[in-house]
């Protein structure tokens, strides 16, 4: 299945005007628009920089939360969403960038910090202050964040399918159907 995530980025600055011959901006735009709402908020707020998409990511993922957690205060609830998202749109390792691997002349030196995962790995003390809350606290609550990544990562995946069928690139139709 195609990435669309790159090519959708660039619609915000693109000219919105059709071709028949070819896939143009607006052709991902209107595809886009049969993707989940949060779905695209995440994606104008990670792709496009958008901050009236993160205001409403960080709200569509707080009403989440609170649906799956109904006993967690709303301060927490926001605590949570807040971590999670700061992860979300910043997921490469500070070392190389998410490069993985740095090639000098024949010599490939793969990243310590990452293991050449490329992804930042968040630690419970980093979580415990950005959050403010105590290290225990962080550990007890790594699977709520754990799940908001998850959800998260699904609802990614759900506009790039989304899209991706609109625009008919390279999909398993009988899959839709299961």
């Amino acid at each position: 299945m195609s990435n669309l995530r790159e090519a959708y980025a660039a619609t915000a600055t693109a000219s919105l005007e059709w071709s028949e011959q070819r896939e143009r901006a607006i052709d991902r735009v209107a595809a886009a628009g049969l993707a989940p709402r949060l779905g695209m908020d995440l994606w104008r707020a990670r792709y496009q920089l958008s901050l009236p998409s993160f205001r409403d990511a960080h709200q569509g993922l707080v009403e989440l939360y609170q649906t799956r957690y109904k006993s967690e205060s709303p301060d927490m609830a926001c605590r949570l969403v807040d971590e999670a998202l700061s992860e979300f749109l910043g997921p490469a390792c500070t070392s190389c960038n998410g490069a993985k691997e740095m090639i000098l002349d024949h010599l490939r030196i793969v990243c310590k910090t990452c293991e050449g995962s490329g992804l930042r790995r968040y630690s419970d003390f980093e979580r415990a202050r950005r959050m403010q809350v105590s290290l225990q606290r962080v550990r007890s609550i790594n699977h709520k964040l754990s799940w908001l990544a998850g959800e998260m990562g699904t609802l990614d995946r759900a506009v790039n399918h989304a899209i991706a069928r609109e625009l008919e690139r390279g999909i398993d139709y009988h899959l839709d159907l299961l």
